[in-house]
């Protein structure tokens, strides 16, 4: 998965011992480490309250405008309100605060298995303690990450009481759905794009932190959370007793709130305030405690996704509306590190001239003090003086200079050296992707790739206007990165023949593309897996009420379903799958409904409805457009995206009854542009959060699947991460000779999951089983899920990648979404390693994901031909030697 919790650990709090344990002790004293300077007691000014939002009426026709301009104001003026009406479910509130108070009451044995761990701040424990001196809250907490699944840790996800677990698991999602209804709330309230704040928060991250506060002894002496403001973007807080405490801090008074029964109190955190570039208000808050009874409240803080960049909404700033905050660039390269290689550039230019010229170029070399590109003693010259070195790999640097060179400036910039390789690489790596190119050839190209360094130094020109600092260019290296020394301008480019000046912001560096990655080949080739052969659409020829229908589209006499008694594709409830009391049997299920069907229904899914009947409206509209429209749509000679079909490769060959939209959706950076901003808005955008709701279904369907093969869970998580995905909406139109035509042919699908979405009642779908074709008929609600091709081959065929096709019928049409998740295009494709041995040898070859996309993609649909070819042949010694003589050099086998 693309984010591990190890990877996504944002940093550690020194371990401290448990406040509720020390409570027990009857203190009359508390310790000196709890001890605080003496606290503002709170000042109430007449009438000072936290301000309530009824979420019922923000929502209502009737009322929208005015408890709109109230959440507006609350944001802005308090940062803090209560939410009414808010939609959470009452008796999952009682159920959640019952099994938190149990939590708090675990005997501290069982609660040691819960403590944090040195690298994280997820457990029992507290936070942001960074040194044994720091003065602690008089409070214990349970931190964890809740949201999206993936970035979880699971081991103490795991080591949870199982009824909190679950509850937490539902609780958590209906927090998100509120999270996300309030920010598109605050998103009409800024006059900002709804769809830029529906994009920063899509698959935010969400994390829980449950407090504890005990009563103290001495509770005027201490603190129960410290002040602070949250650097969320939103947080939720859940007050599970009546006992006071929360107190925020306004106009330099701190006010104490008193929760309502059944609300919720939210508040604006840092990240919100950067969003609306300081409209809204990141409060600072704190807790107090008391001497007689404790408190208990639950705080769900929810931000921004991991993927986004932080700063100003782009459609709120402007030139009466500057930005007042920075972007974050998160360029990885230490801010000490620069400041110190800053320094000692400086001083390089600021040596006499003396020193300077015992560093000054030779003739035979670049290096040094001087100038380069000099060719005559005509040419003229730039305003500027430089210093040339080269820096990496070791062994190429003229090693005199560099030993000429003051000590602190060459330590510094051997290190500097070294973190700009580390992010030119991670650069040039993402530049793979987004050029859809192997990354390990990007790789390949630029380890050990050589780096230079040009230290620049433009002094004041009393004729600017007469003078160039540089002259105009283009580097001839791959990658420039460029580190501003201080805040003067002078960069300029050259955009549509304007001469566009660059502003550098505060901590970032400038890279720009050289001459060497301009020729490379743009990978849209290479990730264009195949095409099809244009043909008309069939949803306009059945709006010619035709009575027999053209003889392309006339099929062999097909198969009629034969239902055995019982026979049903198997359902599988996703809740009670990730539930501790029910998983062991219904993981059972899962294993074998992908062993015995490669087929299941799975019903308590967790994608949101709403959703999904925004999505399904959206998708019928698409079908209905013009077509004169559709035609914009259309898929072009080179893919097979856009409105047509799939799999024609030739002129003779019979034709499905049906039209399809292809799209590639997931990662970002292999969607086809221009196709993406052809699409009707509000489908893209709700597509957006729909295709983002299936990659975290798929993700917990692959990792349940990984359990039940005894497969390396990690194993799994890696060929899945930042895997494709790709749609198909499908029109089924009525058609007048349904037994001589065929929907969609018999076929298994490439990819290692397919998630249907079944628009309408009409059936259509079949699968075959024991050569038999079973009609699969919806459950309401409940989406269709199947294994594909690739993951039969992951699981060395212990899981059925089954025969299925659509047929159609003379009055009704048909609709569909089918969202395939493959394995990302970076891996190769083969049986998991942690599955195969000397008892269990592979049955099928390894080959990259690329080449099994690109020849699925060159034939025709046919049933299983495919997944036929990818087995591995040992019907004798010559075969078995050629299998031999393929795994030895994989890298460079092709198929022929």
């Amino acid at each position: 998965m693309e984010s591990t919790p190890g990877k996504l650990n944002f940093g550690n709090s020194l371990l401290v011992p448990s406040v509720q344990e020390l409570a027990k002790q009857y203190l009359t004293n508390i310790p000196d480490r709890y001890v605080r300077p003496q606290q503002e007691s709170p000042v109430i000014s007449s009438g000072a309250e936290v301000p309530v939002i009824d979420l019922q009426k923000l929502i209502s026709g009737d009322s929208m405008d005015s408890e709109l301009q109230k959440l507006h104001s609350a944001c802005q003026q308090w940062g803090f309100l209560q939410v009414i009406n808010h939609g959470v479910t009452p008796s999952l509130l009682e159920d959640f605060k019952r099994e938190v108070t149990e939590l708090f009451k675990l005997p501290m044995e069982e609660k040691k298995k819960l403590w944090q761990q040195k690298d994280s701040f997820e457990g029992f424990g507290n936070m942001f303690v960074v040194s044994e001196e720091q003065k602690l809250d008089w409070s214990d907490m349970f931190g964890i990450i809740t949201l999206p699944p993936h970035i979880r840790k699971v081991d103490l996800f795991q080591k949870l009481p199982s009824k909190l677990r679950d509850i937490m698991e539902a609780y958590s999602k209906e927090i998100k759905n509120l999270s996300m209804i309030i920010v598109c709330q605050l998103a009409k309230a800024l006059k900002m794009d709804e769809k830029e704040m529906r994009d920063l928060f899509s698959d935010g991250m969400q994390s829980m932190r449950m407090n504890y506060y005990p009563p103290c002894p001495e509770p005027d002496r201490v603190i129960g959370l410290s002040p602070h403001s949250d650097a969320d973007a939103l947080t939720i807080l859940f007050q599970l007793n009546e006992t006071e405490g929360l107190q925020v801090r306004k106009d330099d008074i701190w006010v104490p709130i008193k929760p309502l029964p059944n609300a919720l109190i939210v508040n604006i955190g840092d990240m919100m305030e950067i969003v609306s570039n300081g409209v809204y208000r990141s409060i600072e808050h704190r807790a107090t405690v008391n001497s007689n009874e404790e408190r208990l409240s639950v705080a769900t803080f929810y931000n921004i996704n991991l993927e986004s960049e932080l700063g100003p909404a782009h459609s709120l700033i402007g030139p009466h509306n500057p930005p007042i905050f920075r972007r974050v660039i998160n360029h990885g390269v230490t801010p000490s590190l620069l400041e110190d290689f800053k320094r000692e550039v400086i001083e390089l230019f600021s040596l006499p001239m003396e020193e300077k010229k015992k560093l000054w170029k030779q003739e035979d070399s670049l290096e040094g003090f001087g100038h380069a590109f000099i060719a005559s003693e005509e040419q003229k010259l730039d305003w500027s003086d430089r210093f040339g070195v080269l820096t990496l790999p070791p062994h190429i640097r003229k090693v005199d200079l560099f030993q000429k060179l003051t000590s602190k400036l060459r330590d510094i910039m051997e290190a500097y050296s070294k973190e700009i390789k580390r992010l030119s690489m991670s650069i040039l790596c993402q530049l793979a992707k987004a050029l859809r190119m192997d990354e390990k050839e990007m790789r390949d190209l630029f380890t050990d790739g050589m780096q230079s360094m040009r230290m620049n130094y433009y002094p004041p020109c009393p004729e600017p206007d007469k003078a160039i600092g540089i002259s105009p260019h283009s580097d001839a290296d791959a990658l420039t990165i460029l580190f501003q020394l201080n805040e003067t301008e002078g960069l300029q480019i050259r955009k549509d023949d304007v001469w566009v000046p660059i502003k550098p912001l505060p901590n970032a560096l400038i890279v720009n593309i050289g001459d060497m990655m301009e020729p490379m080949e743009s990978t849209s080739a290479k990730m264009n897996f195949g095409k099809s052969l244009l043909v008309p659409s069939v949803q306009e020829l059945a709006k010619q009420h035709l009575t027999n229908i053209p003889s392309r589209y006339v099929h062999p006499k097909q198969e009629s379903p034969a239902i055995p008694a019982g026979a049903s594709v198997p359902v599988i409830d996703l809740q009670k799958l990730i539930s501790r009391d029910s998983m062991d049997s219904e993981l059972q299920k899962l294993h074998s409904a992908c062993q015995q069907w490669g087929f299941l229904q799975v019903i308590n899914h967790g994608v949101t409805p709403s959703l999904m009947e925004d999505f399904k409206r959206e998708v019928i509209e698409l079908f209905r457009l013009p077509m004169e429209e559709k035609k914009k749509l259309w898929q072009q000679e080179d893919s097979f995206e856009g409105f047509g079909n799939a799999f024609v490769v030739s002129e003779e060959q019979k034709l499905d009854w049906s039209d399809m939209f292809a799209i590639m959706t997931l990662p970002p950076y292999i969607r086809k542009e221009d196709l993406f901003q052809n699409l009707p808005s509000k489908l893209r955008d709700i597509m957006e959060a729909y295709c983002k709701e299936m990659k975290n279904l798929a993700r917990i369907i692959v990792c349940q699947l990984a359990k039940a093969l005894r497969m390396d869970e990690e194993e799994m998580r890696d060929l899945f991460s930042d895997g494709m995905q790709s749609m198909r909406m499908n029109y089924y139109p009525p058609c007048p000779e349904p037994d001589r035509a065929i929907g969609l042919s018999s076929h298994s699908d490439p990819d290692a999951l397919t998630i249907l979405f079944q628009l309408n009642e009409t059936e259509g779908l079949q699968v075959r089983k024991d050569d038999v074709w079973v009609p699969i008929k919806p459950l309401p609600n409940a989406l269709i899920v199947n294994i594909g091709d690739m993951m039969e081959i992951v699981s060395n065929g212990v899981y059925r990648s089954i025969e299925h096709r659509a047929i159609v019928n003379s009055n009704e049409e048909r609709l569909s979404v089918a969202t395939f998740y493959s394995i990302n295009f970076e891996s190769e494709l083969g049986p998991a390693h942690s599955l195969i041995g000397p008892h269990n040898p592979p049955i099928f070859r390894r080959v990259s994901v690329h080449k099994y996309l690109q020849d699925f993609f060159a034939r025709k649909l046919n049933g299983k031909s495919y997944l036929d070819y990818m087995k591995v042949e040992v019907k004798d010694d010559e075969c078995l030697v050629s299998a031999v003589s393929f795994s030895s050099d994989v890298n460079n086998f092709q198929f022929n």
